[in-house]
C-alpha cells in the first residue's frame, strides 16, 4: 500500500509498506479521507509533536483524523463488518490502510449522506463540542472565539446551532474571517489591523473583568481560545 512517511523536518514521503496486521479488537480500514491536524504541521516543519514536547522518529506513517470503509475485522469484533462506512481516530492514517483499535471513544459508525471528507473532521469538530460544552455561555451572552481555523469555526458552528449567544471572532487571517462571517459570527476582528483587545472591549460594550476565566474582555462572558 502506498503512506505518507515521516522521515524528519519537512520530509515526507510517499513509500510503499505492507497492509498492517490487525489485532482481535481492531479494524482494517480502506482509508477515504484524511485530515491535516495541527500537530501533523508541527511534526512536518519541526519534527516535535506539540502535544509531548519532544522530537519524533522517522518512519512514522502521519495523519490520525480519518474516515473510510471497514476492509476486514479481528476476531473479537461484534459492532462492525466489512464494507461499513465508519470514522475514527488512529496513528497512520495517511495511508490507504490502517488498523482502528476498538475503544469507548470510537470509531463511529458514519451516518448516510455523511462524505468521508465530513467524517474525518469528527474529532475535531469533537473538540469544538467540548469546548462550548465547557464555556456554557446562556442565553444573550456575548462568547468570544480565539482563532478561526477548523477548531474555531467549529465552535461558531456549534454555538449558532446549540446557543442562543453573540458570537465575536477574532483571527490574523482575512479567509478564515470571511469564513467565519460566512458561518454567522456577529463580529470579526482582524488582529493585524486593530488590537484585538481594545476591538473586543469595543464590541462587546465594556471594560470589566470576566469572572469566569479572570481576564480582562470587556463584556464577554465567555473566551474560547482555538
Amino acid at each position: 500500500m502506498k503512506a505518507a512517511v515521516y522521515h524528519g523536518p519537512r520530509d515526507i514521503r510517499v513509500e510503499d509498506l505492507p497492509v498492517p496486521t490487525i489485532a482481535a479488537d481492531e479494524v482494517l480500514v480502506r482509508v477515504g479521507a484524511c485530515g491535516i491536524c495541527g500537530s501533523d504541521l508541527h511534526l512536518y516543519r519541526l519534527g516535535i509533536f506539540e502535544a509531548l514536547g519532544r522530537p519524533v522518529e522517522g518512519g512514522r506513517v502521519m495523519g490520525h483524523e480519518l474516515a473510510g470503509e471497514v476492509a476486514a475485522v479481528g476476531a473479537s469484533v461484534t459492532d462492525f463488518r466489512p464494507g461499513d462506512r465508519i470514522a475514527g481516530v488512529s496513528l497512520g492514517g495517511c495511508a490507504e490502510y490502517v488498523a482502528v483499535k476498538l475503544t469507548e471513544r470510537g470509531p463511529h459508525h458514519l451516518p448516510p449522506g455523511v462524505s468521508f471528507e465530513e467524517g474525518a473532521t469528527l474529532e475535531p469538530l469533537a473538540t469544538s463540542i467540548h469546548a462550548v460544552e465547557l464555556a456554557r455561555p446562556g442565553r444573550g451572552e456575548t462568547v468570544v472565539v480565539l482563532g478561526a481555523g477548523i477548531i474555531g469555526l467549529g465552535c461558531l458552528q456549534v454555538l449558532r446551532a446549540t446557543r442562543d449567544c453573540r458570537v465575536i471572532v477574532v483571527d490574523a487571517s482575512r479567509r478564515r474571517l470571511d469564513m467565519a462571517k460566512a458561518l454567522g459570527a456577529d463580529a470579526l476582528v482582524d488582529l493585524t489591523a486593530t488590537d484585538p483587545v481594545e476591538a473586543v472591549i469595543t464590541l462587546s460594550g465594556g471594560a470589566r473583568p470576566l469572572d469566569r476565566f479572570q481576564v480582562r474582555s470587556g463584556n464577554a462572558d465567555a473566551v474560547i481560545d482555538c
